[in-house]
């Protein structure tokens, strides 16, 4: 992984126990992302990640899956900012409040998971970049 990503996913002091994760929400967000929404209109029960391999690859998806939203995050913040340029103020508004839904709390979800991840794991977050 290049330096800047590296920094980038690495733990922040402040974050690494996950309080201020669950302080936001995002264990009630959980029950509103799209694979839990689909498993409860569709009574599938949820598969079980019982093994340290599975907890691995779920890890690094977790990688990804954040680096999409960050991507996602960026442009739809720079579609809100352009649209508050041109005087329209309630659907860059509307447009900041969807991306905050969207992307900044799977985002968050994401990270917080990693470090649950790795406690499973008994490996720190670092180690398993």
């Amino acid at each position: 992984m290049g330096r800047l990503l590296n920094r980038y996913l690495k733990p922040k002091s402040w974050e690494r126990n996950g309080k201020v994760y669950e302080r936001l929400g995002v264990q009630a967000f959980v029950h509103f992302t799209p694979h839990v929404l689909w498993r409860r209109i569709t009574s599938q029960p949820a598969k079980p990640l019982i093994n340290r391999r599975n907890l691995r690859s779920y890890f690094r998806s977790t990688v990804a899956g954040e680096l999409a939203h960050v991507g996602s995050l960026m442009i739809m913040l720079v579609g809100s900012l352009l649209l508050y340029s041109k005087g329209y103020l309630i659907e860059s508004l509307f447009l900041g409040s969807l991306n905050v839904l969207i992307n900044l709390y799977p985002i968050f979800l994401m990270r917080y998971n990693r470090f649950r991840i790795a406690g499973v794991l008994g490996r720190s977050v670092e180690k398993l970049l």
